[in-house]
């Protein structure tokens, strides 16, 4: 049998943490805002439990992106990240859901609605920037093979001229 101590904590505290881990990964300036009302040395305390370690050890588990992604592949795991982030909103929803805490309750809708429309607007603007990816991959593989040598120079010089260089 050991001596150990296992302090009080209040009733609904995993959820509350919760929430602040998701809202501080999608604002990173959650705790640093002049509203937010913690103290400095709890803002700092809050920074340290949900910043992950990465002293003396590669943490790829976090990345969204990896080394050698084309463009492409870059919207894909973007677009991955957000869906992931859309469901972890939800999992998060369900625990509110299951609380007995009003004040948990309340705090969630207060921000879930404006959290949503934030991923949502990411992932809308991801998948655009995959289908223009898609667009100039088409535009490039047409002119390479419509236009001679000449052709495609001039193309590309009207295209800089205009400020929408291809790649």
């Amino acid at each position: 049998m050991t001596d150990r101590t296992y302090p009080a904590l209040p009733e609904g505290l995993a959820l509350k943490l919760r929430a602040i881990e998701q809202l501080m990964e999608f604002d990173p300036n959650y705790l640093t805002s002049d509203e937010c009302p913690y103290s400095t040395d709890l803002q700092g305390y809050l920074r340290r439990l949900f910043t992950p370690a990465r002293t003396g050890r590669e943490d790829s588990a976090g990345d969204v992106f990896t080394p050698g992604q084309d463009d492409n592949e870059q919207a894909d795991s973007l677009i991955r990240e957000i869906q992931n982030a859309i469901n972890s909103m939800k999992r998060l929803q369900q625990d509110v859901d299951n609380s007995d805490d009003v004040g948990d309750r309340l705090n969630f809708l207060k921000n879930f609605g404006s959290l949503m429309d934030r991923f949502l607007s990411l992932k809308e603007k991801a998948q655009g920037i995959k289908q223009m990816f898609e667009f100039q991959r088409v535009v490039i593989q047409t002119m390479e093979q419509v236009l001679d040598k000449d052709g495609r120079l001039d193309f590309k010089k009207r295209l800089k001229e205009a400020n929408l260089s291809l790649s």
